[in-house]
């Protein structure tokens, strides 16, 4: 059981093109785990999961109380490098990442640099249907 870093809670997860995400089923978010993002990358046209690794540990993060669902330890927020991009929880591990309610949205909507980061925005689009 992986457990909701909102309300402990277990995740369901739930398969979507080929894709198992873990969603909160009282709509706390989704969880990405580092299989996931792979996939993600790898279907987006992305060369290599270490190229969004990158990226994502290139952003500045400072701690969460929020716990990773893997490893327990307090995840960071990080916000790419754009003012209308949201803040991310990560897993300081690379476990994954926790994206709250809105947060999908927010983060296809902004202006993102970083090549890897704006190829899995784009294909993050087809994952926007509501979570069980």
């Amino acid at each position: 059981m992986i457990p909701c870093p909102e309300c402990r809670g277990p995740l369901a997860a739930v398969e979507h093109r080929g894709v198992e995400l873990d969603v909160c089923p009282a709509g706390h978010g989704r969880w990405w785990d580092r299989d996931e993002l792979r996939m993600l990358v790898e279907r987006s046209g992305g060369d290599a999961l270490a190229g969004l690794e990158a990226e994502l540990a290139a952003l500045p993060a400072s701690r969460t109380g929020r716990p990773c669902p893997r490893c327990d330890r307090p995840m960071e927020l990080v916000r790419p490098e754009a003012n209308d991009a949201p803040w991310l929880d990560r897993c300081p591990a690379g476990h994954g990442l926790w994206f709250d309610p809105g947060e999908l949205a927010a983060l296809l909507a902004a202006r993102l640099d970083g090549d890897a980061l704006v190829s899995v925005r784009d294909y993050l689009a087809d994952f926007l249907e509501p979570a069980p």
